[in-house]
């Protein structure tokens, strides 16, 4: 464009809406690469949540009740870190893209003066926040107190409140989704909102099917409330797919929930600590239950695998074993 015989005010506006039009191009050239390699990232996440979905299927095939103890801890520890992991990537893969900024950047403080004085001519201030302090009055929007969480103070008797997920017709909802997703359990708890894991008559729905699955994914208030401990360490677990009391948090594996969990199967007296009030009850429901178990199997007993290395140590234990094994023996 020729500026003979423009003004210097002419010049310079057209110099001015040049310079804002090629930071526009910038602006919109930094954004397009930004979304490519956005892009690029989504396609990655896509890649690596397919191979460690994959990994978690091949743990749930190898998680099986003739493994060791030890060695099942691990694998459901292994399966833990992978399920977090995934849960990672699932919360990347829902960020938006980056798209949008371009505008917010046009009608920032790059603006050259032109412009903002031409949106000062277009958009005439009239007289409107009357009417729009009128309305807010009409329409008041006062909101409810939140109801408390607990009905009792003090660990041991909190009784968990049941929320809107029954009365809003969800609970049937996902009642009905989890008889239908029993081959697919881990999938179906990942993809449920919060609201549902937290709610504690449909957990222990799930923990009729699989009570290690529904201590894994349980969350908030549950890992806290002893009672829900207490029912999923004695429900048996028909899938195999790994110990209730391994998914626990520590400071709830209290003496109670032991003392149920090894009634339930005397393995579960690894758990047991020295320090714990019910420890020698503990360690007798333990020893009982072995030996019955050792009467039932017979001479097809493998000491080193069937009995958890905390009896192991008893030697008078270990010689009523021996007895039971003797006594077993065909004449």
């Amino acid at each position: 464009m020729a500026f003979a015989g423009l003004s210097d005010d002419v010049i310079l506006e057209i110099l001015a809406e040049r310079k804002h039009l090629e930071n526009i191009v910038a602006d919109y050239q930094k954004e397009d690469a930004l979304l490519q390699e956005s892009e690029q990232k989504h396609e990655a996440l896509l890649k690596e949540e397919k191979t460690v979905e994959a990994k978690i299927s091949h743990l749930n095939e190898e998680i099986r009740p003739d493994k060791k103890d030890e060695e099942l801890l691990e694998l459901i520890h292994e399966r833990k870190e992978l399920e977090e992991e995934l849960l990672h990537i699932e919360q990347e893969l829902r960020e938006p893209l980056p798209i949008g900024k371009k505008q917010e950047k046009v009608s920032g403080s790059d603006t050259p003066e032109v412009t903002k004085k031409e949106t000062q001519v277009k958009l005439p201030v009239t007289p409107t926040e009357p009417v729009v302090q009128e309305k807010i009055k009409e329409e008041p929007a006062v909101p409810e107190a939140p109801k408390p969480i607990f009905k009792e103070a003090g660990f041991g008797n909190q009784e968990i409140r049941l929320d809107g997920l029954q009365e809003s017709g969800d609970f049937e909802k996902y009642v009905h989704q989890l008889e239908a997703s029993r081959d697919s359990l881990g999938g179906f708890l990942q993809s449920l909102p919060r609201e549902a894991r937290q709610n504690k008559s449909f957990m222990l729905k799930v923990a009729s099917i699989d009570p290690a699955y529904a201590m894994h994914y349980a969350v908030d208030e549950l890992r806290l409330d002893e009672d829900f401990h207490r029912r999923i360490a004695g429900m048996r677990n028909s899938r195999g797919s790994g110990n209730a009391l391994a998914e626990m948090d520590p400071p709830m594996r209290t003496g109670q929930v032991v003392l149920i969990g090894t009634r339930e199967d005397f393995r579960n007296v690894h758990f047991a600590r020295e320090d714990m009030p019910e420890y020698d009850e503990i360690i007798k429901t333990a020893k009982k239950s072995a030996l019955e178990k050792i009467s039932e199997f017979k001479e097809a007993v493998d000491l080193t695998t069937l009995i958890p290395k905390i009896l192991q140590r008893d030697e008078a234990f270990m010689a009523a074993v021996q007895k039971v094994l003797h006594k077993n023996q065909p004449a």
